[in-house]
C-alpha cells in the first residue's frame, strides 16, 4: 500500500516539477514538451519509490536471526488464537 501510495503521489509531484521546468524553456516546442514531461515523471517517480521503499526497509520488524519478523509474528497470532479456543 504504501507503493501505491509514493506512485500516485509521484504522479501529483510530476506537475510540480513539470510546470517550473516549462515556464523555464521560454517557448518549447513540441518535443521539448515531451521530454520535459517524461524527465519530470522519471524523476518524481525515482525518488517517491525510493523512498517508499527506504521506508518500507527501515520500518520492518527484524527477529533476533536478522530476518524479517512478518513470520513469526503470524505464528504467534495463530498459536495464541489456538490457546483462545
Amino acid at each position: 500500500m504504501i507503493r501505491a501510495f509514493a506512485i500516485a503521489l509521484a504522479v501529483a509531484t510530476m506537475r510540480l516539477i513539470f510546470i517550473p521546468a516549462l515556464l523555464a524553456v521560454a517557448d518549447p516546442t513540441q518535443q521539448q514538451l515531451q521530454t520535459l514531461s517524461a524527465a519530470a515523471f522519471l524523476v518524481a517517480f525515482v525518488v517517491h519509490v525510493s523512498v517508499a521503499e527506504a521506508w518500507i526497509r527501515l520500518t520492518q520488524r527484524r527477529d533476533a536471526h536478522g530476518t524479517a519478523d512478518r513470520k513469526s509474528s503470524t505464528r504467534q497470532r495463530r498459536t495464541a488464537d489456538d490457546a483462545e479456543r
